[in-house]
């Protein structure tokens, strides 16, 4: 008799057990699926330059998530942009209340993209060249100066 309630008693910790376990992994699916999902508008954004309307209903459609900049400064070609992706989730036993899972992600500006040469132009011993990056536009000046060598 002893050995029954021992087990009822023992149950207890199994279903517990158990529920923790259903917690931490749909905890980890979830993360799972925003790091899938951020890399895709780490690549689109990369593009574009910026969150576009794109992105944010890629994030919405794919993870169920929000998307969001987490730079001050409007983002120039080369340089980085940092964004979070998160999501909220209700747990069955890990904590009252809702829990945020996010990720955060950086990229560069204009990495992905295709450098095309749009035009050549020589003046003054000066090469002028602008470059075409899909949504930036590039000037370099390279000098062309020989000192007789």
């Amino acid at each position: 008799m002893a050995y029954k309630i021992g087990f009822i008693l023992s149950l207890i910790f199994v279903v517990q057990l158990f529920v923790l376990m259903g917690d931490i992994m749909a905890i980890q699916m979830i993360y799972t699926n925003l790091d899938a999902v951020s890399v895709t508008a780490g690549y689109l954004i990369s593009q574009n330059g910026k969150i576009t309307t794109e992105v944010v209903e890629l994030v919405k459609s794919e993870a169920g998530a929000n998307i969001e900049s987490l730079n001050d400064d409007p983002p120039m070609l080369g340089g980085l942009f940092t964004f979070k992706i998160s999501k909220q989730y209700d747990p069955l036993i890990m904590q009252e209340g809702m829990m945020d899972i996010s990720i955060q992600r950086s990229v560069v500006i204009g990495y992905y993209n295709p450098i095309r040469k749009e035009t050549n132009h020589v003046r003054n011993q000066r090469t002028i060249t602008w470059y075409n990056f899909d949504n930036f536009n590039f000037l370099s000046c390279f000098s062309n100066y020989d000192s007789g060598i």
